[in-house]
């Protein structure tokens, strides 16, 4: 799978990045209600004047149960129309401090510490055992490095293909992909890994990603429409590698070479629809995937 953004380890946290409220509540005006999936492929083989077009229909992916202003649960379907996970949310005072996802076979929580109006740290669980630390730093209220830990217990490929396909389907409509051997790096090696994120904020959207792992590090930069992300305040742990996550405005592109093309279709201010178009070119033809994401709102 194409590199793009990395969201790593399981259930969306809601934490609110504004400066006028505290870190962990996210009340958003426009509440999703549910999410809606449906998608083209494309394939062009070489040296052929003909393409093949397959049509998934359009089916629910996720329900969204809101308690008052707060999200409780997010039912996720499978294919077949079955709930094949369910996130849930634990508040204390209206502040987020658990989440967990739970489906047939696979249960995956993460935990979440503060100190004052801010997030201090975090931890992701599964299976109970600790596999994703995080340690946050604030400049100007807002997050601006990030401190990441993750533990190997030396899982079997079985155990990591199913926690890497628990994020694919939880991550899918904020339109990234999660790029081979980082979605679940903590099950695939034996060595304990740390990286650093270092964040650059234009207003209330992040504008540069560096992360530095093993001496070497990389930078990202992101651009965004002019209207609003209903998702905005929300993220999972590892929050910081998703700015279509905490971002005011709808992600557009980034830098990396590889990103998939996104537009929008909107109904006020708000996206009524997200289309991700991504282009494979391999030495047998080319291959367009194109996803559309329909949100319905309270």
């Amino acid at each position: 799978m194409k590199k793009t953004l990395l969201i790593v380890m399981g259930a969306a946290l809601m934490l609110g990045v504004s400066s006028c409220q505290k870190e962990g509540v996210y009340t958003p005006k426009k509440k999703i209600a549910a999410v809606y999936l449906e998608s083209k492929t494309t394939t062009t083989l070489l040296g052929s004047n003909t393409s093949t077009v397959t049509n998934n229909e359009k089916r629910k992916k996720e329900d969204w149960i809101w308690d008052g202003k707060l999200l409780k649960e997010v039912k996720h379907y499978n294919n077949d129309g079955e709930i094949a996970s369910t996130t849930t949310y634990t508040y204390d005072k209206n502040r987020v401090v658990r989440i967990e996802n739970k489906s047939s076979d696979v249960t995956s929580y993460s935990t979440f510490e503060y100190d004052g109006k801010w997030l201090k740290s975090s931890e992701f669980y599964y299976d109970g055992r600790l596999r994703n630390s995080y340690v946050y730093t604030h400049t100007d209220k807002k997050i601006t490095s990030i401190e990441h830990t993750s533990y190997s217990y030396g899982l079997d490929l079985k155990a990591a293909a199913e926690m890497d396909a628990i994020y694919a389907e939880m991550v899918a409509p904020i339109g990234i992909m999660i790029p081979e051997g980082t979605k679940c790096e903590g099950a695939k090696g034996q060595v304990e890994l740390t990286s650093t994120v270092e964040l650059k904020w234009d207003g209330n959207n992040i504008a540069y990603k560096t992360t530095t792992n093993s001496g070497s590090s990389s930078t990202v930069g992101f651009t965004y429409d002019d209207k609003k992300n209903p998702y905005f305040g929300m993220f999972e742990e590892d929050f910081f590698c998703a700015p279509g996550l905490v971002s005011e405005n709808n992600l557009m592109s980034t830098t990396e070479s590889d990103s998939p093309k996104m537009s929008y279709t909107y109904d006020g201010k708000y996206p009524v629809t997200q289309t991700i178009k991504t282009i494979t070119t391999s030495i047998a033809g080319t291959m367009e995937i194109e996803v559309t994401y329909t949100f319905e709102y309270k």
